[in-house]
């Protein structure tokens, strides 16, 4: 099975690095981030991404901007906004991403 790779944009780096440490633990995930839109944005352009992550911090005008930036080099991303606690983030995300099929 290849691992799913999962793009985390926050604004917090400390949260960040927290979520990542928990994408990067699951055995089927690699997680990449970044606390900028343009960043994001390029890291996109340059890698195929199966889920963009968006935190609790973004403000809307960006995540208008980086959803329409990521399904336009991939349209079968997944855009994940996730406002609840750590604590449920892998499940939540494990429930957003497609069954891989037998």
């Amino acid at each position: 099975m290849t691992k799913k790779q999962i793009l985390v944009i926050g604004r917090h780096q400390e949260t960040m690095e927290k979520v990542l440490h928990l994408i990067n633990a699951h055995e089927n995930w690699i997680g990449k981030g970044s606390i900028t839109d343009e960043n994001a944005i390029e890291m996109c352009n340059n890698n195929t991404f199966d889920m963009a992550l968006l935190g609790g911090g973004i403000e809307v005008e960006s995540g208008i901007k980086l959803r329409a930036a990521f399904t336009e080099k991939n349209p079968d991303i997944i855009i994940f906004q996730h406002f609840g606690a750590i604590g449920t983030l892998i499940s939540d995300m494990e429930a957003a991403m497609p069954k891989e099929a037998a």
